[in-house]
C-alpha cells in the first residue's frame, strides 16, 4: 500500500505540474487490477521497483529534452548581447564623425574620432568603413555553432542629428537570429 502511495504521489505531481488533471478513481481502478501495486500486510518495500525507476528516468529524461536546447539558446543569445554591447565605443565614435560631418564618408576604424578594435574571445574582428560596421564572431569553439565565424553587419542611417543602425546577420538560428535583428533601431 506504501509503494502504491509514493507512485500515486509523484505521478500526482508531475501530471499536476504539466496542467493535467487525473482523477483519482483511475488510478484507484489502476491499485485494484494491476499486479505491480498488489501488496499483502506481510510485505514490506525493499527499495525502489522497477517501475518507479522508469518513471524517474522518464521525467528526467524529458526534462533534460527541454533544457538543453533552452540552455544552448540562452548562451547564444548572451554571448550575442555581449559582443553588440562591446561595440558601443565604435557606434558611438561612427556617430560622432557622422553627426560633425554630415555625412558617413572616411568615418571608418581609427580615423575621425572611431577607435579600433581588439580582438576578445567572442568577436574576432570588429571593422568600421564608412560607417558600417561588420562584426564577426570568433570560431565555433569558442561561441558556439550557430555563432562561429558569422556575421553581423550595422549600417547608420542620419536623420538630422539621429543615428538609427539597421541590423543584419548571417546567422541562421531562429531564436538567436531574431534576438540580434532586435538591436535595429530602425
Amino acid at each position: 500500500m506504501v509503494q502504491f502511495w509514493v507512485v500515486y504521489l509523484i505521478l500526482v505531481k508531475w501530471l499536476l505540474k504539466f496542467g493535467v488533471v487525473i482523477s483519482s478513481f483511475v488510478f484507484q481502478s489502476l491499485r485494484k487490477s494491476s499486479a505491480i501495486f498488489a501488496m499483502t500486510k506481510n510485505q514490506f518495500q525493499r527499495g525502489f521497483t522497477l517501475i518507479e525507476l522508469m518513471i524517474v528516468i522518464a521525467i528526467v529524461g524529458i526534462l533534460v529534452a527541454v533544457a538543453i536546447p533552452n540552455y544552448k539558446d540562452y548562451v547564444a543569445k548572451s554571448r550575442v548581447s555581449s559582443a553588440m554591447s562591446s561595440v558601443e565605443a565604435i557606434k558611438l565614435g561612427v556617430a560622432m564623425c557622422a553627426v560633425e560631418s554630415g555625412t558617413f564618408t572616411n568615418c571608418s576604424s581609427g580615423t575621425r574620432g572611431v577607435p579600433n578594435w581588439t580582438a576578445t574571445n567572442i568577436l574576432a574582428s570588429v571593422v568600421a568603413t564608412d560607417a558600417e560596421i561588420v562584426l564577426t564572431f570568433t570560431a565555433g569553439s569558442n561561441v558556439g555553432a550557430e555563432l562561429g565565424g558569422k556575421t553581423i553587419n550595422l549600417t547608420p542611417t542620419l536623420q538630422g542629428a539621429n543615428v538609427f543602425w539597421a541590423v543584419t546577420t548571417n546567422v541562421e538560428a531562429g531564436r538567436v537570429r531574431d534576438m540580434i535583428l532586435k538591436y535595429s533601431t530602425q
